[in-house]
């Protein structure tokens, strides 16, 4: 029984003795091969690899951005002004869209509009009545009209009951362009006997030529200028049609307004892709659509 007890204990001790050998040649291996006692590899290519992949996720080089093969266009990242030499904003008309923004007129304290033109703006029957009688919906509206044979204001009608005093005077004259009118009418204007406007829009289109327009247009700001305070400007461009007898003196109008920073309601730009029965070949002419339309134009443009 001794004997074989002894056997089996030195049997048991060997086993110990190759199970330690085992461990020690296996963690030895490993070191060799580069592994960290506290796991992971000791710069190994995968570590290498994510450390890289994850630096350039989180800061892309500076270059990749706007670099570009030659003869191709870089990327845009940005909306800062454009290089010089380029237009922003070009529009069909030869105007830009980076026009003054338009007057803010403080309608709760009331306001005296002027309206001046060449009978673009009729008042009887076209875009200021809609404008006016859409005001009167919060507002108590004068609309009034020069009369050349009495020369003086007529009021022809009024919308509203409750809310501030507007006054519109349309001083448009058909037949004649602006320059003519504002020439031979001088009470129509006279800041002796009528109150500063808050504002003076210019409408014109009917009674003018490409070669007179900025001259008319020039006369109606020099008629601002009289005014003390001076109001200020702004100029209406009609909705007429792109293929419209007027259409080179509606474009002329408007690269005036941007010559000299004049602010401008474009009615026919608001119309686009809302329908042709919202633009006519002479304003004179304009339909219930059209007219309708316009006369909201101006309210949206101008607030109430």
């Amino acid at each position: 029984m001794r004997p074989t007890a002894a056997v089996a204990a030195k049997d048991v001790w060997l086993g110990v003795l190759a199970t330690v050998v085992v461990v020690a040649l296996s963690v030895g291996t490993a070191l060799a091969m580069g592994w960290r006692l506290d796991g992971g590899f000791r710069g190994g290519p995968a570590a290498g690899q994510a450390g890289a992949t994850a630096s350039r996720s989180a800061t892309p080089p500076t270059t990749s951005a706007t670099s570009a093969p030659s003869g191709t266009a870089a990327p845009v990242r940005s909306t800062s002004a454009p290089p010089s030499g380029s237009t922003a904003g070009a529009t069909a008309s030869g105007a830009t869209s980076a026009r003054p923004a338009l007057p803010t007129l403080t309608w709760s304290d009331g306001a005296t509009i002027m309206v001046l033109g060449d009978g673009t703006a009729d008042s009887d029957r076209t875009w200021i009545s809609v404008w006016a009688r859409a005001l009167g919906a919060t507002h108590r509206v004068t609309l009034a009209s020069w009369n050349a044979d009495s020369q003086r204001w007529v009021p022809t009608i009024r919308y509203g009951q409750a809310g501030s005093v507007v006054t519109i005077r349309d001083g448009s004259a058909p037949g004649v362009n602006l320059r003519t009118t504002l020439r031979g009418s001088v009470a129509l204007t006279d800041p002796a006997t009528e109150p500063t406007p808050d504002l003076i829009l210019g409408c014109v289109g009917r009674a003018e030529t490409e070669e007179s327009i900025a001259a008319s247009l020039d006369a109606l700001v020099a008629t601002a200028a009289t005014y003390s305070p001076t109001p200020p400007v702004v100029l209406v461009a009609a909705p007429t049609a792109p293929t419209s007898v007027l259409e080179s003196v509606r474009v002329r109008s408007l690269q005036w307004a941007d010559e000299r920073g004049i602010p401008v309601i474009d009615v026919r730009a608001d119309a686009e892709g809302r329908g042709t029965d919202l633009l006519t070949s002479d304003p004179a002419e304009i339909g219930d659509p059209g007219a309708t339309f316009w006369g909201r134009a101006i309210r949206d443009r101008l607030g109430s």
